[in-house]
């Protein structure tokens, strides 16, 4: 399975705002931010997101997105 280089340099923090990096976040929020970030590089598009996620598009709708 082929990753996007995007999604690994948006995982490592490279890319973002220095003050993104030095965040200190709870899991809830970690997770949140990643599905954002992933659905963004996804284009908006909530199937691809989801699969790219490993997760059904209903499991990514039930988390807000």
């Amino acid at each position: 399975r082929r990753i996007d280089r995007e999604i690994v340099r948006s995982l490592l923090g490279a890319g973002g705002t220095p003050a993104e990096a030095t965040d200190t976040l709870d899991l809830s929020a970690l997770e949140q931010r990643h599905i954002a970030r992933v659905v963004r590089l996804a284009g908006g598009n909530k199937s691809a997101a989801a699969k790219l996620l490993g997760l059904s598009r209903r499991t990514l709708l039930r988390k807000g997105f």
